[in-house]
């Protein structure tokens, strides 16, 4: 049991970390721009709306 449970915590861990460090080479203005479309009230943006 504790080796399956070792397992899925790699697992996990290398998924997280590759999206943290994916998170902290984004430029400022990137990340801004994702915050924004992620807080968007609206689900669509302007370009699929074409």
């Amino acid at each position: 049991m504790s080796f399956k449970l070792r397992c899925v915590g790699k697992a996990l861990l290398v998924p997280v970390g590759i999206a943290v460090l994916g998170w902290m080479v984004m430029t400022p203005a990137e990340r801004e721009n994702f915050r924004k479309s992620l807080s968007s009230v609206d689900s669509k943006r302007p370009e699929d709306q074409a």
